[in-house]
């Protein structure tokens, strides 16, 4: 174990191969104490063994790569790769230990098992094999039964002869397996115990046409399973760095080169707004040459208020933005229809759309604004504010140079990334297809 552990390691020469290290109670340990096999444990519990390096689990984080994570110390400055050597069944365990015992799995499962994909609901499978390797043995699915029969040798016979199942079987539980001999009455008592409860699957019993290759000095065989080690020459993934920390700012409180206000009214009013006061807004900041680039966006949050951001030249000017706002707004807060003028700190969402594009993005969204407010002071039907999203999302992907199936694949990712942020909400999505229904004929005609 030892040899291979290490073997393993050399096959990451740049990285930290580690063993978790986590008991989570007393009666696991017969399961879960081994000795040291490798120079690092994650440690997930107390552990007083000195030998290894301690990995402490607050410094580890994660990030993407060319679609896969990594793991990284801070620590090392090293990827690291968790291993659990054991047989414990960590799908029981708290959620880190779940997580970092399947993480070893990544780029690194080698799956020797055969599916047999529609066909495994069949009653009866044939054995599979490749040269002298059985890839799967013979099995049979028997479905549960309402009662116990009045009869039950006579009932296992007529399953026996119907199916083809021979006398010695095995009946599985999980990774647990009994040899059965159906010529037994105790034995069929335990099957028809089983068959009450749930389907059952047995499955062919090999050892009385196989030896097993293990035995003592004396030939006696011994029928033990066996683990056999295989050393993969597979391609390693380890010269990897850890990414650059951003210097980009990302948080704006109130008074600094970002202004964030939130206006909250009802949808109406909002249009009345973009309509009316936003340009004069624009306009009056653009002739005191404070305003560097400002956007707009609109959500339910949950009356639908406005969310307006401007980026000054010259955060001195800030007071001077927020009178600005409280002068062309004050007669709907005096009438009622702005609930809510509210001031808060501008936080980028800079995991979203990544360090390098946040600014970007920002310069995106304060084009989109200004030729949104032009279409909007220009258009008063609601179908004509339709066109203009669809145009503006065609003349976006024609900008990328996309083909006509990459714009497809790309809205189809976009609608999938769109349903899990909102939890696959069905109400919006009826709500969704039925807007498109009814827009659908105005979009064919673009």
């Amino acid at each position: 174990m030892k040899e291979s552990a290490d073997t393993e390691q050399q096959q990451f020469p740049n990285a930290i191969l580690a063993e978790i290290c986590h008991y989570p109670d007393n009666n696991a340990g017969n399961i879960i104490y081994r000795p040291a096999l490798r120079k690092a444990s994650i440690c997930l519990s107390p552990t007083i063994d000195k030998e290894q390096e301690q990995i402490d689990v607050n410094d580890l984080y994660l990030f993407i790569k060319d679609q896969r994570l990594i793991l990284w110390s801070r620590k090392f400055n090293k990827m690291v790769i968790p291993r659990l050597t054991t047989a414990h069944n960590f799908e029981q365990g708290m959620n880190i230990y779940k997580f970092l015992a399947d993480f070893q799995f990544q780029n690194n499962r080698l799956d020797l098992s055969w599916n047999w994909g529609i066909m495994k609901e069949q009653p009866r499978l044939p054995r599979t094999s490749y040269k002298n390797i059985i890839l799967s043995r013979a099995q049979w699915r028997i479905q549960k039964i309402a009662k116990y029969p009045s009869t039950p040798q006579a009932f296992i016979k007529n399953i026996q002869a119907e199916l083809a199942i021979p006398a010695m079987v095995i009946i599985s539980s999980g990774d647990n397996e009994l040899l059965i001999n159906l010529d037994n009455p105790f034995c069929i008592e335990i099957v028809l115990d089983h068959m009450c409860k749930r389907e059952i699957i047995l499955t062919e019993y090999i050892l009385n046409d196989y030896s097993s290759v293990v035995c003592d000095k004396d030939g006696h065989i011994f029928a033990n399973e066996i683990i056999i080690p295989i050393e993969s020459q597979q391609e390693t993934f380890t010269n990897e760095s850890a990414p650059q920390e951003s210097n980009l700012k990302r948080c704006f409180p109130l008074g600094s080169e970002w202004l964030y206000a939130k206006i909250y009214c009802g949808l109406h009013v909002a249009d009345t707004l973009l309509k009316e006061i936003f340009p004069l807004i624009v306009a009056t900041l653009n002739q005191q040459d404070v305003l560097k680039k400002w956007f707009f966006i609109r959500y339910d949050d949950p009356s639908p208020p406005i969310r307006f951001r401007v980026e000054l030249s010259d955060p001195s000017q800030y007071y001077f933005v927020i009178s600005t706002l409280n002068t062309l707004l004050e007669q709907f807060i005096k009438d009622g229809q702005i609930s809510t003028l509210s001031f808060d700190t501008y936080t980028r969402e800079i995991e979203r759309y990544t360090p390098f594009c946040m600014e970007l993005s920002e310069e995106l969204f304060y084009q989109q604004s200004e030729t949104v407010l032009k279409v909007i002071q220009q258009s008063t039907s609601i179908n004509d504010r339709w066109r203009l999203a669809f145009e503006n999302i065609e003349s976006l992907l024609e900008a990328a140079k996309f083909t006509l199936i990459e714009k497809r694949d790309f809205c189809l990712q976009m609608n999938t990334l769109y349903q899990q942020e909102f939890d696959n909400n069905k109400n919006l999505w009826i709500h969704l297809n039925n807007k498109f229904k009814e827009k659908k004929t105005g979009s064919t005609n673009l």
